[in-house]
């Protein structure tokens, strides 16, 4: 219960309903609180919505939770690569990556859906 330890709750959406926004007079969280940021996380784009001012839904944990945002919040930024080669060392109880090695595929030409993380099929 937040009730009067913080000014508002968080803007996130109803899976941080117990999530509270400090106010510019409060420097730490309250009690055994603790401060916390998407800021620097990677996420995907779970939904994108119909109009532009809508909010977007963006996964950190491969889908389990979605979380809103609206697009001022974050920032899209395209792979280097999307697709990595491992080279793996496999003995009798243990298996050790060696090295892996990232690349792209430009040629045939093909269109990527960021969102479903996946390749649309080639025609």
């Amino acid at each position: 219960d937040l009730s009067g330890w913080y000014e508002s709750a968080c803007s996130y959406g109803d899976p941080f309903q117990s999530c509270g926004l400090l106010s510019q007079k409060q420097e730490v969280c309250r009690g055994k609180d603790r401060s916390w940021s998407f800021q620097g996380e990677l996420g995907k784009l779970t939904k994108i919505p119909s109009n532009t001012s809508g909010a977007y839904s963006i996964s950190f944990n491969d889908g389990r939770t979605s979380y809103e945002f609206y697009r001022e919040e974050f920032d899209v930024m395209k792979p280097d690569s999307n697709y990595e080669l491992w080279w793996v060392q496999r003995r009798q109880k243990v298996r050790t990556v060696r090295k892996k090695k990232s690349f792209l595929v430009i040629h045939p030409p093909c269109t990527f859906d960021t969102v479903g993380n996946q390749y649309l099929p080639f025609a």
